[in-house]
């Protein structure tokens, strides 16, 4: 019994050892990530009305542009609204039963707050979305919070690089054409998928990935693009300085 407990000691001993070592990793990382966001929002708060000013033809920077209104207060509003609306998106999540990640709001927030905020106002709420959600907000899908390193992890990091990918092009006037507001949202798309599919292929085997990944959300993926590339084109129309 004894030589027993020893061998299934000496077997389970590196194992558990292992876990606890890429535990108190995660946790470091995340304590590290959170202090880091909070200083680096505290250390550009000045700055970042300056960067807010700059012209841009996507839907709101163009339209307070016009309209010579460029307060700190409305600049700064315009990003807590954009952390809200990804925060309330992110919370419509519908699990797939085959598959490790779910259906959720929060890529067709996080694009179409690119294409009508612009690229700076979109990566700054998004950036801080992310940054009070690995805090332990729990405004991640489905209420989750924390530094979620895990199958999802992948398309979270994506969703950030698609809000700058997808906002440049409407800062570049790609909101003007339904075609063109489609086209800058299928390629967000693309970065989504790319980052969401390499995180996810550290979870399960390289064969499934692009079956559990990426397949069963092509259909909703282009019923959201065509939704977000209709609403942003339809608003910026109406909010067009020739009104």
């Amino acid at each position: 019994f004894i030589s027993s407990v020893a061998i299934i000691t000496i077997i389970e001993l590196p194992q558990l050892i292992i876990k606890v070592q890429i535990k108190w990793v995660l946790l470091t990382f995340h304590c590290i990530y959170s202090i880091l966001a909070l200083q680096t929002l505290s250390r550009s708060s000045l700055r970042t009305v300056r960067i807010l000013m700059t012209h841009s033809q996507a839907l709101l920077p163009n339209y307070l542009y016009t309209h010579k209104n460029h307060t700190i207060l409305l600049n700064i509003s315009s990003i807590i609204f954009g952390v809200l609306f990804i925060s309330a998106l992110a919370q419509i999540a519908i699990p797939v039963p085959f598959s490790p990640v779910p259906i959720t709001g929060q890529t067709f927030g996080v694009l179409l707050l690119a294409l009508t905020w612009g690229k700076s106002r979109a990566a700054m709420s998004t950036f801080i979305y992310f940054s009070l959600g690995t805090a332990g907000l729990p405004i991640f899908a489905a209420s989750s919070s924390g530094l979620l390193i895990g199958p999802t992890f992948g398309y979270l990091i994506g969703m950030f690089f698609a809000s700058v990918v997808v906002g440049h092009l409407a800062d570049h006037g790609y909101t003007c054409s339904f075609k063109k507001a489609l086209l800058a949202v299928l390629i967000g798309n693309v970065v989504i998928y790319f980052f969401g599919l390499l995180g996810l292929s550290f979870f399960i085997e390289n064969s499934k990935v692009l079956a559990l990944g990426l397949i069963p959300f092509i259909p909703g993926g282009i019923a959201k693009a065509i939704l977000a590339a209709g609403i942003a084109t339809k608003a910026a129309t109406y909010f067009s300085p020739a009104k």
